[in-house]
């Protein structure tokens, strides 16, 4: 008797386990036009396409491909979301990603990654013809942005309402910093009399303070954490240099001298373009009162 009551439980509480699982297979199988194996190990594999969503007309699609036939291309997760209606008040998301570790316990020893997204693109071979990105953004539309970066704290992390009538590539909203060589086609910096105030043209002679300056050759230290291990090699970490040391041209310019938030010191190269342009200016006016007179010694 005492037996028949122990086993009754687990009788009716695997049949219920069983007809919730039949009822699972039933909805997936119906509604998400999706085949599913379930392995001994637990996995489930998905094979052709799983769908999210009623009719093709709600335009809210996430697929899970093993491959497109069609087009013979792969992909992991291929997110599809549009709107049809005549306004729009919100946003439009195709993926939507979210990592809060903010509550997560702190470690000195352990280096703590919350990523929002993440992306890694691997190739065996150096073909040509591929193209490999951990990540790829493309604006096609007017006041578009392929990638956005912003600086915000942990209670303002929303995306901006509007930054301007132009489409940009990329467009980061703080500071940004490249570890290695950055190269371009050509590098500007914002020099729009509007956007500028309290203009003083340098009328003094800047000479005084260029000749105060020691530029210098060095090569760059490797062990930092100014380059990433796979870029130790790369010529920015090996070759020699031409500058000067941040912490002696603070004293001559201060205002060219930036404090980073890791604490090391930069310097914006650019803004001593108009002190040289204006020691030369100088030089050149003396040399044409040298030339005026010497001339006119020569006449008497």
């Amino acid at each position: 008797m005492k037996n028949k009551v122990n086993r009754a439980p687990v009788a009716k509480k695997n049949k219920i386990h069983f007809i919730a699982m039949l009822f699972i297979a039933c909805l997936f199988s119906s509604q998400l036009n999706a085949q599913l194996k379930v392995e001994s190990s637990g996995d489930v594999i998905v094979s052709k396409t799983m769908s999210f969503g009623t009719t093709l007309d709600t335009c809210s699609v996430v697929n899970v491909y093993k491959q497109s036939m069609s087009t013979q291309t792969y992909y992991g997760v291929n997110s599809h979301v549009c709107t049809r209606t005549a306004t729009l008040s919100g946003s439009v998301y195709g993926v939507y990603s979210f990592a809060d570790g903010l509550l997560a316990t702190e470690s000195s020893s352990t280096l703590r990654r919350i990523v929002g997204v993440y992306g890694k693109a691997l190739s065996s071979s150096s073909a040509s013809n591929k193209f490999t990105a951990g990540i790829a953004g493309v604006a096609t539309s007017y006041r578009g942005i392929g990638v956005y970066g912003d600086i915000a704290t942990a209670s303002d992390y929303t995306l901006p309402a509007s930054w301007g009538a132009a489409s940009y590539a990329g467009y980061f909203n703080g500071n940004t910093k490249v570890v290695g060589t950055l190269t371009c086609t050509s590098l500007t910096q914002t020099s729009d009399a509007r956007t500028k105030h309290d203009i003083t043209y340098l009328r003094d002679n800047a000479l005084g303070s260029i000749m105060q300056l020691k530029p210098i050759s060095f090569y760059y230290n490797t062990d930092n954490k100014l380059f990433n291990t796979s870029d130790v090699e790369s010529p920015a970490a090996q070759q020699m240099h031409y500058g000067f040391i941040a912490q002696e041209l603070q004293e001559v310019l201060p205002n060219i001298v930036y404090i980073g938030q890791d604490s090391l010191l930069s310097v914006n190269y650019i803004e001593l373009i108009p002190l040289l342009v204006q020691v030369v200016q100088a030089q050149q006016q003396q040399i044409a009162d040298l030339q005026n007179q010497v001339q006119l010694l020569t006449i008497k």
